[in-house]
């Protein structure tokens, strides 16, 4: 065989593999979605993510934020809200944000209602635990209205999950309007199952 055309098969068999999806699965719509490895800047923790998601990652932002991750954002809704995934390390406790200052802030802040009455359909569950990398996390979930479009008041479902570490924590949070909230919440399980952080 001759050298370009050797060359050229080379060529095309690591271009082959490169094609090949890491997973696949498919989610409670019938839709085979593929998963990559996604590492996040820092190593501060990788996970299997929807590699057909787009992907909302500002580094510079978050070096300067101490927030690290990306936010997967998926199909979108019948009024064109989408289903999204966050993976997120939040690091030393100096983040701007009061609610983001450590894992215990974060959960007190965002596992209770902001205003009182709740609309109607409007909920919020109690705290549970979970396994998340044989770690110990918790869990909770939220339905509220929020102003979309065209100021039209949408409901969205909240799952969050919120792992402690040494210093700072990590939040996985998936969040859908009613007409996705079930269909693309085996893709968040799937992240879950995923994830390794590497702070201890």
């Amino acid at each position: 065989m001759k050298p370009l055309a050797k060359l050229f098969v080379v060529v095309m068999s690591l271009l082959t593999l490169l094609c090949v999806p890491a997973v696949q699965a498919e989610d409670k719509t019938g839709t085979v979605n593929n998963y990559e490895k996604y590492t996040s800047d820092g190593n501060f923790f990788a996970a299997m993510v929807p590699s057909g998601w787009e992907k909302d990652e500002d580094i510079t932002l978050g070096r300067s934020a101490k927030e690290y991750g990306v936010i997967l954002i998926g199909p979108r809704g019948s009024q064109g809200t989408p289903a999204m995934i966050s993976v997120l390390y939040y690091g030393d406790g100096k983040i701007p944000h009061d609610s983001l200052k450590s894992a215990d802030v974060f959960i007190t802040r965002n596992s209770r209602p902001h205003r009182l009455p709740l609309l109607p359909d409007e909920e919020y569950s109690n705290i549970g635990e979970i396994a998340l990398a044989g770690r110990k996390a918790r869990t909770f979930t939220s339905k509220t209205y929020v102003t979309a479009f065209q100021s039209k008041k949408i409901l969205i479902s909240k799952k969050f999950v919120v792992l402690p570490a040494t210093v700072g924590f990590y939040l996985l949070q998936y969040e859908a309007p009613p007409d996705l909230a079930k269909k693309h919440e085996s893709v968040f399980d799937q992240v879950i199952n995923s994830f390794n952080p590497h702070v201890p």
